[in-house]
C-alpha cells in the first residue's frame, strides 16, 4: 500500500529519523494552504500518530494575502496550534511551497510583508524552544494539501 512517504520522482518524500548530528527531526509538521479556502497542518509523530488542523481564511486574507503569504501563515498558526507537542524540539517542516523553504531557511525576505511574517514565526520558534529545519515536499505527497482537495 502506497504512503505519503512514497517518492516520486525529484521530491523529497521520506522523512529523516536522525539528523547528521544524530538529533531525532521528530515530531514532523506538514503545512498547506489554499490560495481560496483556508490552511492546514498535519502532526506527525513517530510510530505513524497524526493529528490534524485547519483554519479557514477571512475574505481580507483570501482577497488581499499573496499565496506565499498565506503558506507562511499556515507555518506559523500550525507550529502555534501544536505548540504542547513541539515544544524544545528540532521539528521537520515539510513545505510544498519553495519559496517558503527559502524565506525560512535564509530567514529573510525581501518583501516586507513577508519579512513582518517571518519575525513573527521566528519569535514563536524562539519562544518555543523550537529549531525548525524546512525541506520542500511535492504537494501530491503531502498530507496537509488533502485537507483541501479530495483528490490530492
Amino acid at each position: 500500500m502506497a504512503t505519503v512517504f512514497d517518492a516520486l520522482s525529484g521530491c523529497s518524500a521520506r522523512p529523516e529519523v536522525v539528523a547528521a548530528n544524530g538529533v531525532a527531526l521528530w515530531p514532523a509538521i506538514y503545512t498547506d494552504a489554499s490560495s481560496t479556502l483556508g490552511f492546514g497542518a498535519v502532526l506527525s509523530a513517530p510510530k505513524g500518530a497524526c493529528k490534524s488542523f485547519g483554519g479557514w481564511w477571512s475574505l481580507e486574507e483570501r482577497v488581499q494575502w499573496h499565496i506565499t503569504l498565506k503558506e507562511l501563515v499556515a507555518v506559523r498558526r500550525g507550529i502555534a496550534m501544536y505548540q504542547d507537542d513541539l515544544c524544545g524540539h528540532v521539528v521537520r517542516l515539510w513545505e510544498d511551497n519553495q519559496a517558503v523553504v527559502h524565506i525560512i531557511r535564509n530567514k529573510t525576505s525581501r518583501s516586507p510583508v513577508l519579512m513582518a511574517e517571518l519575525r513573527a514565526l521566528l519569535q514563536l520558534l524562539e519562544s518555543l524552544n523550537i529549531t525548525l529545519m524546512p525541506k520542500y515536499i511535492c504537494s501530491e505527497l503531502n498530507p496537509a494539501a488533502s485537507l483541501f482537495n479530495p483528490n490530492s
